[in-house]
């Protein structure tokens, strides 16, 4: 990052197994212009963390116990349009890809 007065990406991280959220975190942490701002082990805490942090992106989970990542996605981005989120549509057991993203706000990928 430069010396200007930019800041950081701020990013909350939201997935269900700790050592998916604990490695992305390592990752980012060691880029300057990414700030880890938060992390949510589902989408009720994702919703409310987004609510307090307020992020520029969310890295979302698909599937997690409880609301899960689209609809929390939908939720998050309704109450800050700003945000974007990134959304994990990787499916276990070859089960079938979710082929569309919730909204204009997201990206999602395999």
């Amino acid at each position: 990052m430069s010396e200007s007065s930019e800041r950081p990406i701020r990013v909350l991280l939201v997935d269900d197994h700790a050592v998916v959220r604990k490695g992305l975190r390592a990752l980012l942490d060691r880029e300057p212009s990414i700030e880890v701002v938060g992390e949510a082990e589902h989408g009720e805490q994702a919703v409310r963390a987004a609510d307090r942090v307020r992020p520029d992106v969310v890295l979302m989970d698909l599937e997690m116990p409880g609301l899960n990542g689209i609809e929390a996605t939908r939720r998050i981005v309704e109450s800050h349009p700003d945000a974007r989120s990134c959304i994990d549509q990787r499916q276990p057991n070859n089960r079938r890809p979710v082929t569309r993203c919730p909204t204009a706000n997201s990206t999602c990928y395999d």
